[in-house]
């Protein structure tokens, strides 16, 4: 028997199979990427950061989140901001701490912020403001 015929059959069969490996893992971090979960992190290490940003303009302002938020429950306060799991899931609660210099302080307007299309953040003196805002 000719060895190198034997060998031709053996090398498709590699490549398709490092091929279908490759396919695999491509999906499987491309649908591990599109999550919720990374949806929510992503999510609150935004608002913790335009947080921190707000604290250091002068004045007040006002700024809104530049993409809609999704099916997200939202609860500021001066420690951290959070997104509590939905009723009737076993998800945990997602939190990001952070720090406000001295007599400052991070509310959300209503205690809990359901499912807003968009959000705005706003300073007024040294209160930070979660609230949802009108689509325009």
């Amino acid at each position: 028997m000719n060895k190198k015929a034997a060998s031709v059959p053996l090398m498709i069969f590699e490549v398709i199979a490092v091929v279908a490996v490759i396919v695999l893992i491509f999906s499987i971090a491309n649908s591990l990427s599109s999550s919720e979960t990374v949806q929510k992190t992503k999510l609150v290490e935004d608002i913790a950061l335009s947080v921190n940003a707000l604290v250091g303009v002068p004045g007040e302002a006002q700024m809104e989140y530049p993409s809609q938020i999704g099916p997200f429950s939202l609860i500021l306060s001066s420690e951290s901001i959070s997104i509590p799991p939905a009723e009737g899931t076993k998800d945990l609660p997602l939190t990001r701490k952070f720090r406000l210099p001295q007599d400052y302080q991070a509310i959300t307007e209503d205690g809990v912020l359901e499912n807003p299309q968009k959000i705005c953040l706003s300073k007024k003196g040294q209160t930070i403001t979660l609230r949802g805002c009108a689509n325009e």
